[in-house]
């Protein structure tokens, strides 16, 4: 990665529909937001390439999260932005000028979901490795682990990911892919999708500033505009999640009350 900066953005949005205010959910004494972001804080501690930041869109959220994190940068972006996506775009275009940064100096932007607060630090690891690794990739990166339980197969919360043998993205689906005349195996094909994308700084210009695809649309899966974009989109197959880490987010009543008894 030579010496270009890795910048990590968290977004993480107040409003939400399914559970009010999720993001200062406590979960066994800390935020949803905390929470995740110490998990971000904890991996980036020592790694002076690392640029960190949590893309908010209100003032509460500012205040939450420099109590626990005093030299944080936290960014306030609109609340009117239509995606985490567009979230992370607009705290990475503000944290260039903040920080006297170009795109030439960043090997990739990271957005990680503010609502996965059991990551695993192998997954921002995994994207860290790849742009290290791809010098000059200018595209887009995901991962997906392999399904450990049959029922998540046919689980519309659960997106799976389709790619090919040399791990380029091929489709993505909140249904079963690809269809099965026979009855889901969990040797499926497809990978569970995990909530972590890295972009190359011209991946997300193009990604942000494109209109939606009608995939994407159907789907209600804004990785499908990459897809539909020809961006270069790649899937790396990484381990499931064991002991006390999970990819799962918090999305639900049913899914807090599962955090808070994981935790």
């Amino acid at each position: 990665m030579t010496n270009k900066k890795l910048i990590i953005v968290v977004p993480l949005r107040r409003a939400s529909v399914r559970v009010p205010e999720k993001i200062y959910a406590d979960i066994a004494g800390a935020s949803l937001a905390q929470r995740t972001m110490r998990g971000v804080v904890n991996y980036a501690n020592g790694k002076r390439e690392i640029i960190i930041c949590a893309a908010v869109d209100d003032d509460k959220s500012v205040r939450h999260l420099k109590e626990t994190f005093p030299g944080l940068d936290v960014v306030l972006t609109d609340p009117a932005l239509p995606s985490g996506t567009d979230r992370v775009h607009a705290a990475y275009t503000a944290l260039k000028k903040q920080k006297n940064l170009r795109d030439e100096d960043i090997a990739a932007v990271i957005n990680l979901q503010g609502d996965m607060p059991f990551f695993s630090h192998d997954i921002l690891e995994s994207a860290r490795q790849h742009f290290a690794t791809h010098a000059g990739f200018e595209g887009v990166w995901t991962a997906g682990h392999a399904f450990t339980e049959l029922k998540d197969l046919s689980a519309i919360q659960c997106v799976k990911a389709l790619r090919s043998h040399s791990g380029r993205a091929v489709y993505f689906s909140r249904h079963a892919i690809p269809f099965s005349r026979v009855e889901p195996q969990l040797g499926s094909t497809a990978l569970c999708h995990i909530g972590i994308y890295a972009y190359s700084p011209a991946a997300l210009r193009t990604f942000c500033t494109s209109p939606t695809s009608t995939w994407e649309q159907t789907e209600m899966l804004e990785q499908l505009r990459a897809l539909y974009l020809d961006i270069p989109f790649v899937i790396d197959e990484v381990p499931p999640p064991s002991g006390k880490s999970s990819y799962r987010g918090i999305d639900t009543p049913e899914d807090l009350a599962w955090a808070r008894g994981f935790a």
